[in-house]
């Protein structure tokens, strides 16, 4: 069941949307930050993953240094999903990009896909990279729905 069918959700349909975070999203997208951190551990390669994530989104002080784009994914007012973009150059990667259960399906993440092409092209980049880890086919097919494709895999073993 989808978050737009809920039975608390509103009889009018709500607009879907992704837009650059601004403070007011901040908290919102905190939490559900935790929320794809605490899910991590149910992947494989999701604790090595959790690792080299930053303990909380926008650091203490708010958002995300300069050459990062927090991006808020949109139901109505609420955010129900989000996306980290950084772009370096002529790069641009998707380093995380979430949307609660309740949401997906909807629109949300293909809404925080397309805003994050959208500031990768302002951006003059000419890639945009992203992964999924090992066995997320959700996520994998997802990309692959959207034009993206699997270009290398990286493996690694503990030592």
């Amino acid at each position: 069941m989808s978050w737009l069918s809920m039975p608390n959700s509103p009889s009018e349909p709500q607009s879907i949307a992704a837009v650059q975070a601004t403070e007011r999203h901040l908290e919102q997208i905190r939490v559900l930050a935790r929320e794809a951190r605490s899910g991590l551990a149910n992947h494989k390669g999701g604790e090595s993953l959790r690792a080299e994530l930053p303990e909380t989104i926008g650091g203490t002080s708010g958002l995300p240094d300069s050459d990062l784009s927090l991006i808020a994914g949109l139901v109505g007012d609420d955010v129900l999903g989000y996306g980290v973009l950084r772009i370096r150059d002529s790069r641009a990667e998707l380093r995380e990009i979430y949307v609660t259960p309740e949401a997906r399906c909807v629109g949300v993440g293909t809404r925080i896909l397309e805003t994050a092409k959208e500031l990768a092209a302002v951006a003059h980049c000419v890639t945009l990279d992203s992964f999924a880890l090992p066995g997320d086919r959700h996520t994998k097919n997802f990309f692959e729905e959207h034009d993206m494709v699997t270009r290398k895999l990286v493996v690694q073993t503990r030592l």
